[in-house]
């Protein structure tokens, strides 16, 4: 027997999803729509206003309780990014990285500069020990003669 399903599907014609068609068409005339976002927060667009502007987000008036339901039950504020604030993170950010970028070229340069230390010093070893067997064959040499 096949189980029955676990959600059926409410009918056009239904009061319920007629209002809510309702709610969905005035959204759209308006010019309104929501995101809900993982934060808890709900994104409020609107076509009227300048897209260049910061995001407006519906925040509960409490900072640790988000929405959970439309229309919300409790008091709530509209919210967007500071645009000074996003400025000085975003210079904050870019001296931030050119401080990582400046500590990555001293560390590379100084890796750089021990590489060519060792090499320096496996040649002076090099031409040391040449001189070393230099030395030696020319006291056999000398012996020799």
């Amino acid at each position: 027997m096949k189980s029955p399903a676990k959600r059926l599907r409410l009918k056009d014609n239904h009061p319920t999803a007629i209002k809510l068609i309702k709610l969905f068409d005035l959204a759209d005339e308006l010019g309104i729509r929501l995101s809900y976002q993982s934060q808890g927060g709900i994104r409020v667009e609107d076509k009227d206003r300048d897209s260049s502007l910061p995001p407006l987000y519906l925040e509960d008036i409490e900072d640790d309780h988000w929405f959970e339901e439309f229309p919300p039950s409790t008091e709530y504020k509209l919210v967007y990014e500071n645009p000074d604030f996003l400025k000085q993170q975003a210079l904050e950010n870019l001296a931030y990285s050119a401080k990582i970028e400046e500590k990555k070229r001293i560390e590379k340069e100084a890796a750089e500069a021990k590489i060519k230390a060792d090499r320096e010093k496996r040649i002076q070893e090099q031409e040391a020990q040449e001189r070393q067997q230099l030395a030696e064959l020319k006291m056999k040499y000398e012996s020799i003669m």
